[in-house]
């Protein structure tokens, strides 16, 4: 079912601001440490072409450039306080994205294989025995729940950076707990400022 989840955005000096001491999550008191990661948006979108361009070429799309232009996407790394539950990092998720992205694919493989089983013997009239109809919903399962486990953590749901403008020395942060927000405006008073409200769809 289709929803609409409501996030709160915080402009805020990218070198130095202070996070509340508590997780962004579950707002319970912050006893570890997770990570996000940051990248421009121009950046993320030159990054997106890359990859066509060197399927495409078999170069980086980073390699050319105009006179004057940098090479390299801005890439910054941002401590979060959080309980130990959700102290996630990008080191940590990607083991995690990649370990389910080779379960996804062998439940992807599985569901096609067993489904094609399935739909020619019925279409030849042959009787299908109750295991092959338990398989496949296992493996219709287990390709969906991969599939989804493979979006956001619960850290990158609770706050994110949508935004960083390195020649403006800001990132814009995207948060989902109103609370949260008003407490970063609070311990940031001349550093902070709202900018306004967005609506991101969810499942």
């Amino acid at each position: 079912m289709f929803g609409f989840n409501r996030h709160y955005l915080v402009k805020i000096d990218a070198l130095q601001f202070e996070l509340p001491d508590i997780c962004p999550v579950c707002s319970e008191v912050a006893d570890s440490q997770g990570e996000i990661v940051a990248i421009s948006q121009h950046d993320r979108r030159r990054m997106t072409r890359v990859s066509s361009t060197s399927m495409a070429y078999g170069r980086s799309a980073f390699g050319r450039r105009k006179p004057g232009e940098r090479t390299t996407p801005v890439i910054r790394r941002y401590a979060i306080p959080t309980c130990k539950k959700h102290a996630y990092s990008p080191s940590k998720s990607s083991r995690r994205r990649g370990v389910l992205g080779i379960v996804g694919g062998v439940a992807t493989m599985l569901t096609l294989v067993v489904g094609s089983i399935i739909a020619f013997n019925f279409y030849d009239g042959n009787i299908i025995p109750l295991n092959w109809y338990i398989l496949f919903i296992f493996a219709v399962a287990l390709m969906t729940g991969s599939f989804v486990a493979l979006g956001p953590n619960a850290l990158d749901r609770a706050i994110s950076v949508y935004e960083i403008m390195p020649s403006a020395g800001v990132v814009i942060l995207k948060i989902k707990n109103k609370e949260y927000r008003d407490e970063i405006l609070r311990l940031n008073p001349m550093k902070s400022q709202p900018v306004r409200k967005i609506r991101t769809s969810t499942f």
